[in-house]
């Protein structure tokens, strides 16, 4: 129905990941609309798989920005959906840790890298020697586990920071 308000076939939906990450959102959103008192595994499923089609629909936006309801220049879209892919998986890792979702923390995890190496090569890949790239891609993925792992130590059993 929103897709043929805007002209475009209702088969088409594929085309325009923005909706279907509408809906990813919609389905990780499930938990907290319907509880599942006789099937309790279905709630972390939920969440999986919004997460994950949410971050695929990011992150095709984030690298080709043409399937885009937004009157953005294509760059000017990427651009938005890299910020995006990296704001909405830092919040999902929050989400993930304060809530004790695993899954949810590592898939998020997951994308937070990939759209944190995306913003680098855009950033740096044409200037900047192959080897010194991947260098300090190199270094920056040391200092982050360095990080991560003075958090871990910092969090206690419970998920509180001491």
């Amino acid at each position: 129905m929103v897709t043929a308000q805007f002209g475009y076939r209702w088969l088409d939906f594929g085309q325009r990941p923005e909706l279907v990450a509408l809906l990813a959102l919609l389905i990780f959103c499930t938990r907290f609309a319907i509880q599942h008192r006789n099937h309790s595994d279905f709630p972390p499923v939920y969440r999986l798989a919004g997460a994950i089609v949410f971050f695929i629909c990011v992150l095709s936006l984030a690298e080709w920005g043409i399937p885009s309801y937004l009157p953005f220049t294509p760059k000017n879209i990427e651009r938005l959906y890299e910020f995006v892919g990296l704001l909405t998986s830092a919040g999902a890792i929050w989400m993930g840790i304060a809530h004790h979702w695993n899954g949810v923390v590592n898939t998020s995890a997951t994308a937070f890298v990939m759209f944190l190496y995306m913003r680098l090569y855009h950033w740096w890949w044409e200037w900047m020697p192959r080897y010194l790239f991947f260098a300090a891609i190199g270094a920056l993925g040391i200092v982050l586990v360095l990080a991560f792992k003075r958090i871990r130590l910092q969090i206690s059993d419970d998920g509180a920071l001491l």
